[in-house]
């Protein structure tokens, strides 16, 4: 059917991996944006000046993504940042636990590649749109071996009892992305589409 068509050959977006990139995750949130948003919508949430969280941030590939947008990042972990994403002047970094992590006041995105518990990550996405604390946050579920697909339903289903608490109107969904490997990423946002 054309309305569940790709718009890629093959179903696969054709992304070439800059040779300066920090790292090979950051075609993972390039990938999401095309798959999760329409030209329009990215033309809307990711503009210059524009501010985002980036949880579990290095070595700075999805950092990296948002800075070319000329976004402003808080790049969030214990270890170090790439030294050519820091020199963009567009991150500040935070040396804390990404769990621990509260922003000071709202941004446009929370950005989240952390390899922990499906669960806990699932928690912390929604955690970050019921408080408000974002609008859009694009995330990784590092999946186990076994009954991924069930693994799949459970983070869903904490999300949707967190969100339900909260009457924030919100858009949730997942998608096993080309660039993913033992993972899925996930889009949950509190606007509603262009």
């Amino acid at each position: 059917m054309p309305a569940n068509s790709s718009p890629w050959f093959m179903g696969i977006p054709r992304l070439k991996c800059p040779p300066n990139t920090p790292s090979r995750s950051a075609m993972k949130l390039e990938e999401a944006w095309h798959v999760f948003l329409t030209s329009k919508q990215r033309e809307e949430t990711l503009r210059p000046r524009m501010q985002a969280v980036d949880l579990g941030a290095a070595p700075g590939g999805w950092t990296w993504q948002l800075v070319r947008r000329g976004i402003q990042v808080i790049a969030v972990d214990n270890g170090s940042i790439a030294p050519m994403v820091m020199e963009s002047g567009l991150v500040k970094h935070q040396t804390l636990d990404a769990f621990g992590y509260i922003p000071l006041h709202p941004v446009d995105w929370m950005v989240c590649d952390i390899v922990e518990q499906p669960r806990r990550i699932a928690q912390l996405a929604a955690q970050w749109i019921a408080k408000k604390w974002c609008q859009h946050c694009i995330f990784n579920l590092k999946l186990p071996m076994k009954k991924r697909y069930d693994e799949i339903q459970l983070c869903k289903a904490l999300i949707l009892a967190i969100l339900a608490k909260t009457k924030i109107p919100y858009r949730l969904v997942f998608k096993q992305l080309y660039h993913d490997r033992e993972e899925v990423t996930g889009y949950l946002s509190s606007k509603q589409p262009l």
